[in-house]
């Protein structure tokens, strides 16, 4: 069988590393289905794709159109031309996008909900079989669209290795460069107008005036939607102890995840809690909300709490602070839940998914 990957699309920040993930899952697949070719399908340059293993290969096609209304032209005939030079008898896409015009069939990878309501419907009904993240997302796109739960496969992502714990040494080395020297509180992930990050800034204004400590809070981010986070800290009492940090490579980011003293998510809504894996990888203690998705990913392993009430996150920052036994369990509690995903793990289960979605 030869299997065509799709990696077709905008390679930059949290993207690339969700696509080099998922060339981690078939390059392992790969290794362990011999019998079979694998074809990444790309249009940016890939360090690890096709990387030294005999059954697969790569072909780099021109680029997807940023527009998405030419997206249908380019799924239907440039990616459909190269499916059949390369007899490719199954078709294999990150996103909600699928080619309406191949015969062969298709498999969609999910891991959010779609952004474009009218027209994922028709893809979602061509697509033979979908794997989400979450049976929270599974379920979210059942109700949305209206589709059978037996078409829906869950796989649990697995995070970027380089997300790991770090010496003391280097926890003080990276301290000293970004707070000097001082503990900090950390948010790592998006910043947009319904990330409740306002209510972040000011739990961390309500932990500073009990704790009377020095304590620092850094954001670090891959975009920056808008100004009014920023606009937001200019008139923030505690502006000189947050630091914003965008766009820092991820050798950075890795570094500054592993040294912080707690990561705090104050999101009152996503489908798969990626950045918390990625704390509790680091063995870093995590408050985050109470919410169905999270609950399912991290069971008792994180500090719960309702990040709509600002005093709520900070009484959690709190408890942290002053009690050194607490932290420490949930740091064990954090790195015992993480061991449940790995690169191995999601790639049995995607294996399983591709040998549903083949003909009988």
């Amino acid at each position: 069988m030869i299997l065509g990957i799709n990696l077709c699309g905008a390679v930059t920040g949290e993207a690339e590393q969700t696509d080099n993930l998922l060339i981690s899952y078939f390059n392992t697949i790969a290794i362990k289905q011999a019998a079979h070719s694998f074809v990444f399908i790309t249009d940016s340059i890939f360090e690890n794709a096709a990387a030294n293993i005999k059954n697969t290969s790569i072909i780099r096609i021109d680029p997807r159109p940023k527009n998405i209304f030419f997206w249908k032209f380019w799924y239907d005939r440039k990616l459909e031309k190269i499916v059949k030079r390369k007899q490719i008898d199954l078709l294999i896409s990150l996103g909600e996008v699928c080619s309406l015009r191949s015969e062969i069939p298709q498999l969609l990878l999910i891991n959010d909900l779609p952004v474009h309501k009218r027209g994922a419907r028709q893809f979602l009904q061509k697509a033979k079989r979908i794997t989400t993240t979450s049976n929270f997302l599974k379920k979210e796109i059942v109700d949305r669209y209206k589709l059978a739960e037996e078409k829906i496969d869950v796989i649990y992502q697995n995070i970027d290795k380089r997300y790991a714990p770090v010496s003391f040494e280097k926890k003080e080395e990276t301290k000293q460069k970004y707070t000097e020297g001082k503990e900090y509180f950390l948010y790592a992930g998006e910043i947009d107008p319904d990330k409740n990050l306002i209510n972040l800034l000011k739990a961390f204004s309500f932990f500073k005036k009990r704790q009377k400590s020095n304590m620092q809070l850094i954001v670090v981010s891959n975009n920056l939607t808008g100004t009014a986070f920023q606009n937001s800290l200019k008139t923030y009492k505690y502006r000189e102890e947050v630091k914003l940090l965008i766009d820092l490579p991820i050798e950075e980011q890795t570094k500054i995840m592993a040294s912080a003293y707690a990561f705090v998510s104050p999101l009152l809504y996503e489908v798969f809690p990626a950045n918390i894996i990625a704390a509790m990888r680091c063995e870093v203690p995590v408050i985050a909300n109470d919410m169905e998705v999270i609950t399912e990913i991290c069971g008792n392993s994180v500090v719960y709490t309702n990040t709509n009430n600002f005093e709520a996150i900070a009484d959690k920052m709190m408890l942290l602070f002053k009690d050194e036994n607490k932290r420490n369990e949930f740091i064990r509690k954090g790195s015992d839940q993480a061991l449940q995903y790995s690169t191995g793990k999601t790639a049995d289960l995607l294996w399983r998914s591709i040998i549903k979605t083949t003909p009988a």
